[in-house]
């Protein structure tokens, strides 16, 4: 069986100021094996304003646009949240026919900054098409 865990802590002077007593624990279970440890920054996921925001533009512009909701939230992800799909080394995978392959990642996996883009971008998709969404500090009042 594969195990993995997943710490938040803070680093200062080189050691965890959280979470070190969850770590040795984790550790102890690991005793006389050969382990890999993975140190990254810690992401800042998207914020549920965020998550509401991608929902409702979504909703306006299937509404705009004659399709169901996850229909188009479907096809809005392909477009814009297309990624190519790495390998443990950061290198792009290849099909056996030569092609980079790719995966669309899933909107409740990106940080703030990659769910704004995708909001500018559907902002952005939203008036090429002619449908010009209201901005987002400006209160209206819609039917859906």
């Amino acid at each position: 069986m594969d195990l993995n865990y997943t710490i938040y802590t803070k680093v200062e002077g080189g050691t965890f100021k959280r979470n070190r007593s969850k770590l040795k624990e984790i550790l102890r279970g690991f005793e006389g094996k050969e382990i890999e440890i993975s140190v990254r920054k810690k992401r800042v996921r998207r914020s549920t304003d965020q998550n509401a925001l991608f929902h409702v533009l979504v909703r306006m512009c299937a509404k705009e646009w004659g399709y169901r909701d996850a229909e188009l939230k479907e096809a809005l992800k392909r477009e814009f949240c297309t990624r190519p799909l790495l390998d443990e080394h950061g290198n792009q995978r290849f099909n056996k026919h030569g092609v980079g392959m790719e995966y669309v990642q899933n909107t409740s996996a990106m940080t703030r900054s990659e769910m704004a883009e995708l909001c500018d971008q559907i902002y952005q998709y939203a008036v090429e098409e002619g449908f010009v969404i209201p901005p987002r500090d400006k209160q209206i009042e819609i039917s859906l």
